[in-house]
């Protein structure tokens, strides 16, 4: 487990014991297997009060995903909803996790809006999710957002652990400054685009909030010489 998934996980311990959870979230980024085993763990710790309980049965977690076919619609959506309208039986929490939330169809998102408008008391749900941007926004309007970056991933991921660490204190006041580094960082790894540049511009950003301190850009390549 990388240092920002540990950083994740402490936060997700300080809701569970507060009883500050929200009711949504949509968890998302590259690697969406680590980001399902976490939602598991996370489901451990909720239930079992660790999240090193793996292997323990689960009375209150529902997994879903795409199974004959290729997408999560309205049936399944509805099986979500019944799922969440009775009352937990050994958790705080009853808890659905969607995955992948790309693959709800638009009728499926729209049901699923209505019972994240009007939650039952004890439901959680997770959508995990590769990007942001194929779910509703009436439904990103509703989520509090995670972003998991690849396990894999080197260089200035210091920065961004100690840039979204230090912003998810105040979310409230920095949620669209937390977006926007999110949405380049997620650019950056995914259509390679210029990353001095692009780095530069997230410097920028954190120096003007006084966040995090300036991270070393990684040196471009020389051109080869015809």
């Amino acid at each position: 487990m990388n240092e920002f998934y540990k950083k994740i996980e402490k936060d997700f311990k300080h809701l569970i014991d507060t009883k500050a959870l929200f009711h949504a979230y949509v968890f998302f980024g590259e690697d969406e297997a680590a980001i399902m085993e976490f939602a598991k763990r996370f489901a451990q710790a909720l239930e079992h009060g660790s999240f090193d309980g793996e292997g323990k049965f689960l009375n209150d977690f529902l997994h879903v995903v795409p199974f004959e076919k290729e997408s999560i619609g309205i049936d399944e959506v509805r099986a979500v909803q019944n799922f969440l309208y009775q009352r937990p039986v050994a958790s705080p929490k009853r808890m659905v996790v969607m995955c992948p939330a790309d693959a709800i169809t638009d009728e499926g998102q729209s049901a699923l809006l209505k019972i994240i408008e009007e939650p039952p008391k004890d439901a959680l749900i997770i959508l995990v999710a590769h990007a942001m941007d194929s779910m509703m926004q009436t439904i990103r309007s509703r989520v509090h957002e995670v972003y998991f970056p690849a396990a894999d991933q080197k260089g200035g991921e210091d920065f961004f652990s100690e840039t979204l660490g230090a912003l998810r204190k105040h979310l409230d006041k920095n949620t669209a400054l937390a977006h926007e580094i999110i949405r380049r960082k997620m650019a950056m790894d995914r259509y390679n685009l210029n990353k001095p540049l692009q780095m530069r511009l997230l410097e920028g950003y954190a120096e003007q909030y006084g966040i995090a301190k300036k991270p070393k850009a990684p040196a471009e390549r020389k051109r080869a010489k015809k």
